[in-house]
């Protein structure tokens, strides 16, 4: 994509993310996070989720975490992305977190419980 001089958008650097999430390549997900960084749109809500979903899937909850706290606005998705990260080893935080949808007036979905 880069190398024919094509720029990529939050969506198709939603989908990369997605893939190397489902994958688990950390490394390849953490650069597409640098590139993310250098486009400016590593809080942008769409990429911003796809980060949070592919350091989750990858175990990294820490950086998920970091990725949350810096975005200005948050949704379902990317609450349930950082919900699935937290459920297996820290069901706690999982909780707080579906509570702080409920303050922010954001209703949790089938995905958030499945999570």
């Amino acid at each position: 994509m880069n190398l024919d001089g094509v720029v990529p958008d939050e969506v198709s650097l939603a989908s990369i993310l997605s893939a190397c999430g489902n994958i688990k390549v950390l490394d390849v997900g953490q650069q597409l996070h640098c590139l993310s960084v250098k486009l400016g749109l590593e809080t942008n809500l769409f990429a911003g989720s796809s980060l949070i979903d592919m350091y989750s899937k990858c175990g990294d909850i820490e950086d998920a975490q970091k990725i949350y706290s810096r975005m200005p606005e948050r949704s379902v998705v990317s609450f349930n992305a950082l919900i699935a990260g937290y459920a297996p080893k820290d069901i706690k935080e999982a909780i707080s977190l579906i509570h702080e949808m409920l303050i922010l007036g954001l209703w949790p979905s089938e995905i958030t419980f499945v999570s």
